[in-house]
């Protein structure tokens, strides 16, 4: 008989399979303090990152967008043209386009405040006209130097021009046709202006003339060319008005657009929103954001996953856990930190590992665990920390799991020999054999390394082998269109009578190319001590074939999927899910070797259970 894993993915410009494993103590009961709300489903599927695109949704505004949405929007050069100060005064224009009268003409100047330590202030000036559809709304972006407030002086002659040159617009029909007859305003203004002529800056101006208010603007350049030197601009009659953007206006950008375009059009009456990442850096938010609405367009709901996210066209990837709670339409992230390269385990996670023993307890329990290496230290901490560096130079050589845990790992010629002869396997079926490479087996250590001793005893003979791929299909169904195939195990019961009659079980795994793609997800999370764990992306597979393993040699496949017809415990995987009588079994103890902290938080009854399996001797579930 076979078993298989396989992996699903997201199809987002390509098909990508991730996951990253992590390492399980038994004694260390982890608890995920800030997972309160329990979810039904975690998620296996990869899916696929866009730098570039990322990037691009990171510097596009969401606010220019919400604007569209609200009128038709003319919007004149001005101002900075990216960055925060210009969605600080996007937003709070929109939020001031909302707070009018509808049918009223209505404009002037807006001033911003609440920039925080931005040194130029923003203002804008706004024309506000109602029509058929969507009001019509003329912007005009400035950037603010100083503001002046002036009261015009009384003018007994008309005269009103300057002695010095300068450039003008936006006046009513002309600045003639506008400073004759309010030649008390103009000549107050230009009188203002004469002074500081050379000294560059961008200025607010408004003069009061009796009730009248008029707002101005003048930007006085640094250059040789006089008649270049004073640009005046009209901006309106009324008073400046003080406007804020509204609280979390920066967490906005480009996605955003998408993940509401996603909204009204998945779900009108469901308003989806990513939080917990206020305080990233805007790429980061985004990509992450970008994370979050890829699953949610593929259908994620009521689930976790766990992220390895790259940010920026060359960043590192990052550890994101996304959290999809259906009940309140909200996607929380929680940043866990860079992931650590290369990846390697910690053997103080190792079930039963003696945490603050003295020197005598700990070479005992390396002895025992580790009979396979010798370490050295004057101290507890000397010795662990020259057991673990005896550990990560050996576990990349297949010797170290035939000296140390009786598993062998074959290269191709024995590989090809064991599936014929032991698993009668036609020639087809044997081809693409390979090595295993030494990240690979690195990452069976980290795995068997979340075993306790019992488990490891259950493990021992099992085989396991290297393949390209398999020519197997998928025998579950309508789902194999989305599945690659990424592990099998094989398993061949012999009856022997000698020395003395007994069943043999050989067990032999085979892990394919599709178990070792670019991650972009990871299994593990944060412990009770705030450390992170999580490792390289084969680990799941091989932990899930391990699963049919003890399956097979303890007899606990019936009595698991006994408990889980009388607890009325459904699948919690995609992959689980697609055929439970043989695939629930192996899923759910790969999430408690490497996940230990998800199952215990979403599903306690089976935590409990398979805790008490790992570390008594009963044989049953």
């Amino acid at each position: 008989m076979y078993s298989l894993y396989r992996m699903t993915s997201i199809h987002w410009r390509a098909i990508l399979i991730g996951t990253l494993a992590a390492i399980f103590s038994v004694a260390s009961n982890p608890l995920r303090a800030d997972e309160p709300i329990r979810v039904h489903w975690y998620e296996t599927r990869g899916i696929t990152p866009d730098p570039q695109a990322e990037l691009d949704w990171s510097k596009a505004s969401y606010w220019i967008a919400r604007l569209q949405n609200q009128v038709e929007l003319t919007v004149f050069n001005g101002g900075p043209q990216v960055g925060p100060d210009r969605d600080a005064l996007l937003s709070a224009v929109s939020r001031w386009v909302s707070s009018t009268k509808p049918g009223e003409r209505t404009g002037g100047v807006l001033l911003l405040d609440g920039q925080g330590e931005s040194r130029q202030k923003m203002a804008a000036r706004v024309d506000l006209q109602p029509a058929a559809e969507k009001p019509r709304l003329e912007l005009e972006p400035l950037s603010i130097d100083e503001r002046i407030d002036l009261n015009a002086r009384d003018q007994s002659t008309p005269e009103w021009r300057p002695q010095y040159a300068f450039m003008h617009s936006g006046f009513p029909s002309g600045i003639e046709a506008y400073c004759e007859p309010n030649a008390a305003v103009c000549s107050t203004l230009f009188a203002a202006l004469g002074p500081i002529l050379t000294k560059p800056a961008s200025r607010l101006i408004t003069i009061a003339s009796g009730s009248d208010r008029f707002a101005f603007h003048a930007l006085t350049r640094d250059t040789q060319d006089e008649s270049k030197r004073l640009t005046v601009r009209y901006l309106g009659a009324g008073v400046v008005t003080t406007v804020a953007p509204p609280e979390g206006f920066e967490e906005k950008d480009g996605i955003d657009v998408r993940l509401e375009s996603f909204r009204a059009r998945g779900e009108p009456d469901a308003p989806w929103q990513v939080t917990g990442t206020r305080n990233l850096p805007r790429e980061e938010r985004t990509a992450v954001k970008y994370a979050a609405l890829s699953y949610l367009e593929s259908g994620t709901r009521n689930a976790h996953a766990d992220i390895a996210w790259p940010v920026g066209t060359l960043g590192k990837p990052m550890l994101y856990a996304l959290r999809f709670l259906p009940d309140n339409k909200t996607v929380t992230a929680q940043t866990l930190g860079p992931m650590q390269l290369p990846l390697r385990c910690d053997l103080r996670r190792t079930p039963g590992f003696p945490r603050n023993a003295a020197l005598g307890p700990t070479a005992d329990w390396l002895r025992h665990r580790y009979p396979a290496i010798h370490p050295s230290g004057r101290t507890s901490e000397e010795l662990i920390a020259n057991a673990q560096e005896l550990i990560d130079a050996k576990a990349g050589d297949p010797a170290w799991f035939r000296d140390n845990y009786r598993l062998a790992v074959l290269g191709p010629r024995r590989a090809d020999i064991r599936l014929a002869e032991v698993h009668e396997l036609p020639a087809e079926q044997r081809g693409g054999l390979k090595r295993f490479t030494t990240e690979e087996l690195h990452t069976l250590e980290c795995v068997l390394e979340a075993m306790g001793d019992r488990l490891l005893a259950r493990m021992r003979d099992t085989v396991l082998i290297r393949q390209a791929a398999s020519e197997v299909g998928s025998p579950f169904g309508e789902l194999a269109k989305q599945v690659v195939l990424a592990g099998h195990t094989f398993t061949r019961t012999q009856e022997v009578s000698e020395p003395s009659p007994h069943r043999q079980v050989h067990s032999t795994i085979v892990i394919y190319d599709a178990a070792a793609p670019p991650a972009t997800r990871f299994i593990g999370g944060r412990d009770n001590d705030g450390s992170v764990y999580a490792y390289a992306p084969m680990a799941q597979v091989m932990a899930h074939e391990f699963g049919h393993v003890i399956a097979s040699r303890a007899s606990l496949g019936d009595q698991f999927y006994k408990w889980v017809a009388e607890s009325d415990t459904e699948p919690f995987t995609r992959y689980a899910a697609s055929n439970p009588q043989t695939e629930f079994f192996p899923e759910a103890f790969a999430l408690y070797l490497l996940d230990p902290g998800w199952i215990q938080v979403n599903y306690p009854d089976l935590f409990v259970r398979a805790r008490a399996y790992a570390s008594r001797p009963p044989d049953h579930w």
